[in-house]
């Protein structure tokens, strides 16, 4: 540095002053003294001088690191810092504002900042400059730049007009990540309120912080009613205090709890929720809140228990089918034997009435043999089409004489023409079952209604998906009895199942109803409350025209029948007496075990055989079916009787009596096996 020769000069220039401005002394001094004082100063001003280049130079180092330290502050602030004018051209940026720009600092001065606002915001981005000049305050905006070779940066802008020339200092920071957190927590938020599932918020005590929207809809309670209450407002007191103490327990071990709860809705009606409650920590660790994800699932349980309610009562309908079967057989054979003891003219008037009793007997256990079929679904209907307000009228007599004369009878028709295709008798016993039902419910005496009408039913209302109509006939019964409870609602259609004591009921009636009328496409809606009496809605598919009805009048059995007939019966106890009796009727009878055996006497007596009387199920691998196919190859005009207590067997394959085939449902009585074996071999006389 150039200072301190400088300085040496200038001290002596001011000795030498000092030295020629002296007054002369009286006594003039000595000269070599005076030269040495001088010096003396001279050093010490020298002294002085050197130290203040010193602290100079120590103040100039400080204001260098100084200002290198403000350049790096600059440079690498978190913000970008610019200078820029009105027209947004940047005079001044630090390092910072340069990277996030993309570009080097010397590139972008001179170039607008305009450019590099996307182009949707660059109309935010002049107006913010318009603002900025036109006031002395702060202003700021938010854009979004889109600088070549970068990704897209959110920023906020901050602004404000310097006092002297025509720059404004500009503070950009990015908040993009910001944004994004943002975005992201509002997508959350909108999810969590247009979730389906209840969310529930609460403190580490249990109350409610927070409720969605699904919240209100589930229980009834709106989110301003629930904030700030505790969630046992939708307790329904079915769960004892351990099932809360061990979902407390888990939780409070910050453990995640899932269960099922059944809860109650502000208007009291229960409802089933499956539902998932999550502790949720500090940064400590500490347990400060609870969020409880639940969902809705009463309809999804009520699905449930009627699949598994179907699944049962398919189990039983095959138990039940089973049973009718060998039932069925059973009583085949006791008619039989029944009718051929009656033939016996010497019986005394006593011992006949006895043997009438008797298949009065078989009649009515052949009847409830026919209700479990038509429960396991394996009784054939025979449709035709039947006009319900005359098929009441049919029954009326004898509903009236099942009912009594304590229950008052009312019959109300809304409509002239109620047809639906039917199978009549399924129907009448429809008819039948509803109103003992119905008189078992008042034993005291009441009002039996039943109604007819015509209803129009939309889509999403029906209950049967066969129905394949909108239009439907409606039979209601409905009396004014001791009413049912909900649980045995949900249990009435079941077979077996009654609520009568031992001995006064079957347990078949309702679920012969239910049967009979998912047979026909339809369903039954009811409705019941203790005290209060009960209603049966059955609903069928409207259908069918009137038609004219002959009645059939046949001549009575003749018991001298000519003709040869081929038996084939599994069953001996059947066998035996059918055979017995046909011969006893005038034919000449073949038996045979099985199709195998059948068959080797067909081959011998092909000529003989006149008629093949069968059954439809027998071991061997072949059935009854299968066996008259076989004759039938070399006797296309043999006539074929076959029998099954499951009528459904018969109608599976479709038998057409144009081809010969008759159909004979077992149990029958013997002078309807003469009938049909009459009609068969009638051209064969």
């Amino acid at each position: 540095m150039k200072t301190k020769p400088n300085a040496d000069a200038a001290l002596r220039q001011r000795a030498e002053a000092q030295f020629k401005a002296r007054p002369a002394a009286a006594n003039p001094p000595d000269t070599a003294a005076a030269a040495l004082r001088l010096m003396q100063e001279l050093e010490i001003h020298q002294i002085e001088l050197e130290m203040q280049n010193d602290e100079l130079r120590a103040a100039q180092a400080e204001i260098q690191a100084g200002l290198e330290r403000y350049t790096e502050l600059f440079d690498f602030a978190p913000a970008g810092y610019f200078t820029i004018t009105a027209d947004g051209t940047i005079r001044l940026v630090n390092l910072t504002g340069a990277t996030w720009l993309g570009s080097e600092r010397a590139h972008l001065i001179g170039k607008r900042l305009n450019v590099m606002v996307a182009e949707g915001d660059r109309k935010i981005f002049s107006d913010f400059l318009d603002r900025v000049f036109a006031s002395s305050k702060n202003e700021n905006c938010r854009v979004l730049l889109t600088p070549a070779g970068q990704s897209p940066l959110i920023v906020r802008l901050d602004a404000k007009r310097r006092e002297e020339g025509d720059c404004c200092r500009v503070v950009m920071t990015d908040i993009t990540e910001r944004k994004q957190v943002e975005a992201s927590h509002a997508r959350l938020a909108m999810a969590v309120e247009q979730a389906a599932e209840t969310i529930v918020i609460t403190d580490a005590q249990g109350m409610i912080l927070y409720a969605n929207p699904a919240f209100e809809k589930t229980t009834g309670y709106t989110q301003a009613e629930a904030l700030g209450q505790n969630p046992r407002v939708i307790k329904s007191g079915k769960h004892d205090a351990a099932f809360y103490r061990q979902m407390w327990k888990t939780l409070l071990q910050g453990e995640v709890w899932s269960g099922h709860f059944l809860n109650k809705r502000k208007d009291g009606a229960m409802y089933q929720e499956e539902a998932t409650i999550s502790p949720i920590r500090n940064d400590e660790g500490k347990i400060t809140n609870f969020v409880a994800v639940k969902r809705d699932v009463s309809r999804e349980v009520q699905l449930e228990r009627q699949i598994t309610e179907i699944q049962k009562m398919e189990a039983i309908g095959q138990l039940a089918g089973g049973v009718a079967h060998d039932y069925n057989n059973i009583l085949a054979a006791t008619n039989i034997q029944l009718g051929m003891l009656m033939m016996d003219k010497t019986l005394k008037p006593e011992v006949l009435e006895a043997l009438k009793d008797l298949r009065r007997g078989s009649d009515r256990a052949a009847s409830l043999t026919r209700q479990l079929l038509l429960f396991s679904r394996r009784q054939a209907m025979q449709i035709k089409p039947v006009e319900l307000n005359t098929l009441l009228d049919d029954v009326l007599k004898m509903i009236r004489r099942v009912i009594g004369e304590h229950i008052d009878l009312n019959i109300q028709s809304q409509t002239q023409a109620a047809w639906i295709e039917a199978d009549s008798g399924m129907i009448e016993q429809v008819v039948m079952n509803l109103a003992i039902n119905a008189r078992d419910a008042m034993p005291n005496g009441g009002k039996l209604t039943i109604r007819i009408n015509e209803l129009v039913i939309s889509p999403q209302d029906i209950r049967n998906p066969e129905a394949r109509t909108d239009h439907f006939i409606s039979l209601t019964v409905a009396d004014e009895g001791c009413g049912m409870s909900e649980e045995i609602q949900s249990r009435i259609f079941e077979p077996f199942f009654t609520t009568k004591g031992v001995g006064k009921g079957t347990g078949l009636g309702l679920a012969t109803v239910y049967g009979i009328v998912k047979q026909h496409r339809g369903w039954i809606e009811v409705s019941s409350k203790i005290g209060k009496g009960s209603v049966f809605q059955v609903l069928l598919p409207k259908g069918g025209s009137q038609t004219s009805v002959t009645a059939e009048h046949t001549q009575p059995p003749i018991m001298d029948g000519t003709g040869t007939i081929l038996v084939v019966e599994d069953e001996d106890s059947v066998r035996r007496p059918l055979v017995l009796f046909l011969k006893l009727a005038g034919y000449q009878v073949f038996e045979a075990e099985n199709g195998a055996e059948a068959l080797k006497l067909w081959g011998g007596r092909l000529n003989l055989i006149n008629l093949l009387l069968t059954d439809m199920v027998m071991p061997g691998g072949m059935n009854g079916k299968q066996l008259a196919d076989s004759f039938k190859k070399s006797k296309p005009d043999l006539p074929v009787i076959i029998t099954s207590g499951y009528s459904t067997e018969i109608s599976n394959f479709g038998f057409n009596e144009e081809y010969g085939f008759r159909f004979l449902a077992k149990p029958y009585q013997t002078n309807a096996l003469l009938k049909i074996v009459q009609q068969c071999l009638g051209s064969k006389k």
